[in-house]
């Protein structure tokens, strides 16, 4: 079963979900049989920090990629990101958006696209049981929204210029969160103003960041 949801983020377009995404964060999530699901809510809350970390180890998030790739290729779509999230049970969320696609527009997409990616990656994974848990799980395909994550160091050098909260896994030059604006990628790492001052930051140091949306 399907279904479609879209979480206002930004107080725009309050009359629902537009076709095409400026300002939600839209996405299609899909059931599995419950006979694939987590047996209750009560054990999906027993999955600690360091499950969603095993989870998403780096060969398996390297694997989904090679699975999730074609699909949004196929229907003219770039991956933005794929990886597990432990949510009221295991959730699988895939990120995407159109080639291209401007950060003050929106991801490009709606929730036709959504629906399609879901339908095709879930009937994909039915044949990569390497990269899905064994307990089960939710497929979640969606947009990134205006505060768009980033991952990869493409990600970064994309978006030289524009603001960015960024969070390492150990201290940087004494501090482990960051806000400024990007000034794009040097060899390995990520280069952003903090107070005036440019830092570089290590990309495999880098756990969490995402664009801080300017009106």
């Amino acid at each position: 079963m399907l279904w479609y949801e879209a979480r206002q983020k930004l107080g725009l377009c309050p009359g629902g979900p537009p076709d095409v995404e400026p300002a939600f964060f839209l996405f299609a999530r899909r059931r599995l049989p419950r006979e694939f699901a987590p047996e209750s809510a009560a054990g999906a809350g027993e999955m600690s920090v360091v499950s969603q970390k095993m989870l998403n180890d780096s060969s398996v998030l390297s694997k989904l990629r090679d699975v999730a790739v074609p699909v949004c290729r196929a229907h003219g779509l770039d991956l933005v990101d794929a990886r597990y999230v432990v949510e009221r049970g295991v959730v699988l969320r895939v990120l995407i958006e159109r080639p291209g696609a401007d950060l003050h527009q929106g991801a490009g997409i709606g929730l036709q696209e959504c629906q399609a990616v879901s339908r095709d990656l879930s009937t994909v994974l039915e044949v990569h049981a390497d990269v899905v848990p064994e307990s089960g799980f939710s497929l979640e395909v969606g947009s990134p929204g205006l505060d768009r994550p980033l991952f990869s160091l493409a990600d970064f050098a994309r978006y030289a210029g524009h603001d960015a909260k960024i969070q390492t896994r150990a201290p940087v030059e004494g501090r482990r969160r960051f806000s400024g604006r990007l000034l794009g990628v040097e060899s390995e790492s990520v280069r952003v103003v903090q107070d005036g001052v440019t830092v570089e930051i290590p990309h495999a140091e880098i756990s969490k960041a995402h664009l801080v949306y300017r009106f």
